[in-house]
């Protein structure tokens, strides 16, 4: 996680602006769609086990998850396009709003002021990953493991591109002597902003 929570909501009546507890201009960007961890919402105050049917929903639509009709204990996720808001022509990138609003409606806070958000478009992996050859959008998607394995939605795209060409790659040899066990010298230049190694 990023470690950066949304410390509080401002709603009106076309979207609302979360305000986060510190920048998230590198983690967070416009377009992006987001979900919020619906159990730390609190909907005027009232966390889960307090709130009537209709807090309930609130809170559901803040988070960008929705209940299943004929089972409420379940849910899926749609999530909500974050948008930059706009100060003075500049981007506070301590705000993001997202296209949900009430008219006059409820307030909205966190359990501890640490509202749980996570960003769903963008999917990240400790699998290393090669290609023999470029390759360029490759299509990823979610899926399950299990047989057969099933895929349900494209999540992003993957290029494979050649890696640069290392300058000045040596091995070089530490003694004339033949037949003489020494160490070799490998040097080399892995950008023009680096020094050789």
């Amino acid at each position: 996680t990023s470690g950066v929570f949304i410390s509080s909501v401002q709603t009106n009546l076309e979207d609302s602006t979360l305000q986060f507890s510190a920048s998230v201009q590198d983690i967070l960007h416009e377009g992006d769609i987001i979900t919020i961890n619906v159990g730390r919402v609190l909907v005027n105050g009232k966390d889960r086990a307090a709130r009537n049917p209709e807090e309930e929903f609130d809170a559901y639509t803040i988070s960008g998850e929705y209940q299943f009709q004929d089972d409420t204990t379940r849910s899926y996720m749609i999530g909500h396009h974050a948008s930059n808001v706009m100060i003075s022509g500049a981007a506070d990138h301590t705000k993001m709003s997202i296209p949900v609003g009430w008219n006059g409606g409820p307030t909205f806070s966190f359990v501890n002021d640490k509202g749980y958000w996570m960003r769903r478009n963008q999917v990240k992996t400790n699998e290393d990953m090669k290609a023999t050859q470029p390759l360029s959008k490759l299509k990823v998607c979610w899926g399950v493991n299990g047989l057969p394995t099933k895929f349900y939605a494209q999540a992003g795209e993957i290029t494979f591109t050649d890696p640069p060409q290392m300058q000045k790659a040596r091995i070089s040899l530490t003694t004339t002597q033949r037949g003489a066990i020494t160490p070799v010298v490998i040097s080399f230049k892995t950008s023009a902003q680096r020094d050789e190694y």
